[in-house]
């Protein structure tokens, strides 16, 4: 037999309970995925004098070795995010230079008629 633990008048209050109740495990869920970031196993290969030079700097700012690598490949993501973003806003804009071109050129004829 089905009880209910909540406020329930009658039975067939039950299944929109069950549904508030399982709507907010969702929610629940749902923020404990966002808030915990699931990290990957990589294997990289480093350049041997580029291995050592991080190893210095890591001595000397006293960073774990994962932590160094995740801050660079972020900050090199969005180094790069930036330069496709500027090469697409060129490429957009080098399609329409033309037509922006003769559409100034009719705008100083027509000041130049009145």
């Amino acid at each position: 037999m089905v009880t209910c633990s909540w406020l329930c008048h009658s039975m067939e209050d039950v299944p929109n309970k069950i549904d508030k109740y399982l709507n907010d495990i969702q929610k629940r869920y749902t923020f404990v995925i966002y808030k915990y970031n699931i990290m990957k196993t990589v294997s990289l290969k480093i350049d041997d004098p580029i291995f050592r030079e991080t190893e210095k700097i890591l001595s000397k700012i006293n960073k774990p070795r994962n932590r160094y690598i995740n801050e660079a490949i972020d900050y090199y993501n969005r180094l790069q995010r930036r330069l496709l973003l500027e090469k697409r806003l060129k490429k957009e804009s080098d399609l329409v230079k033309k037509d922006s071109m003769i559409v100034l050129k009719d705008f100083e004829e027509i000041d130049y008629i009145n």
